[in-house]
Order: structure tokens, then C-alpha cells, then sequence
């Protein structure tokens, strides 16, 4: 792990990518860039094919999801990210692009 095998995923259409997590059940890279004020995601394999998940955002910090199987056959992605300015824990529901603000007052 010496950095040999490392390459550029995301080069273009970046302002100031601030969090950057991966998501293993849907092989996505998804990340925060507060200056465009928007989270995004693509595949490691295909990250021209970009995907635009929160566009209004003031400054999405920190990022993480959390899966929860609802049936056999059926998982439910909730995107959870704290927006810096208005100070709120945000759920982001993945498939059905639900949003819902989790907890006000959550100072950085």
C-alpha cells in the first residue's frame, strides 16, 4: 500500500470537495462539494457517468449511509449529511430521493 496503484477517479467539475465516502452495496463513490454546494456520486469504474444526489445543500460536511434490509430482496440506502451553514443532520433516502432533516441545532 504504497500509493503505486493509486489513480484520479473525479478530475473535472470539482470546486471544493470536501467529504468522500464509498459505498460497497452499490459500488459508488459518493462525495460533498461545498463550493458547488451539491453531493454527488459515480461508479469507481464509470465516474464520467456522474449523478447529481443533493443540489441544494448550503455546506455539506460529513457523509455517511446506512443500509436496512426490508425484505429478502429489498434494501432501503438512507444518505445521511450535516450541512455546516444551517447547522442540520439531514437523511437522504436513496431510492426515493425523500428528504428529511434528522436533528436541528447541530453546530459543526
Amino acid at each position: 500500500m504504497d500509493g503505486s496503484l493509486a489513480r484520479n477517479i473525479i478530475q473535472t467539475e470539482l470546486n471544493q470537495p470536501h467529504a468522500l465516502i464509498y459505498h460497497a452495496n452499490s459500488r459508488k463513490i459518493f462525495w460533498s462539494d461545498i463550493g458547488r454546494k451539491k453531493i454527488e456520486s459515480a461508479t469507481v469504474h464509470n465516474p464520467v457517468d456522474r449523478t447529481v444526489i443533493v443540489s441544494d445543500a448550503e455546506y455539506p460536511s460529513a457523509l455517511t449511509i446506512w443500509d436496512t434490509q426490508i425484505s429478502t430482496y429489498e434494501t432501503i440506502s438512507i444518505l445521511y449529511y450535516h450541512d455546516q451553514i444551517e447547522e442540520v443532520l439531514v437523511a437522504f433516502n436513496l431510492k426515493t430521493s425523500e428528504k428529511r432533516i434528522v436533528q436541528s441545532n447541530v453546530p459543526d
